[in-house]
């Protein structure tokens, strides 16, 4: 039987005076995790649930590259919309409050000439192997997808 070999991603970080966090990935620059003035934070970057809802952007756009590819479905451009929504009593920490995303929301206009078959067939199988995606779902979150085609 062959050994499946893992990956392993990793990244460091430092925490700066007050909540700014510095976060290095591979041999990119680096960039903040902070939190809105309002928050506490100095408004140097996004908070880590923004960095979430971008990651979910992100990795939906990189699998429907892959996808697509794969399933010869050709499109000119993939824009998004994502929102999440959460209940802050948790964050704040009460107790039996989640305190990760009650739902989100992800609103994909891709620009494509194919057919809404093709496009059905192309969001069920990001949706199945979209990594953050199915970490949410898997999580409880009430995941909502919309794929509009635009020409």
């Amino acid at each position: 039987m062959t050994e499946t070999k893992l990956s392993k991603l990793r990244i460091t970080g430092q925490t700066h005076q007050g909540i700014t966090t510095t976060v290095k990935v591979r041999n990119l620059p680096e960039f903040f995790v902070d939190e809105s003035e309002r928050m506490g934070g100095d408004n140097k970057g996004p908070n880590p649930l923004e960095y979430l809802l971008s990651s979910l952007a992100g990795c939906t756009s990189i699998i429907a590259y892959y996808v697509a590819e794969q399933q010869g479905l050709a499109y000119r451009g993939l824009s998004f919309t994502v929102e999440g929504t959460f209940d802050p009593r948790g964050f704040a920490g009460e107790d039996d409050i989640r305190t990760y995303f009650q739902e989100v929301t992800l609103i994909n206009h891709i620009e494509t000439d194919e057919t809404d078959e093709a496009i059905e067939k192309l969001a069920a199988e990001v949706e199945r192997r979209c990594p953050v995606y199915n970490l949410m779902l898997d999580a409880g979150v009430d995941m909502s997808t919309q794929w509009i085609r635009t020409n």
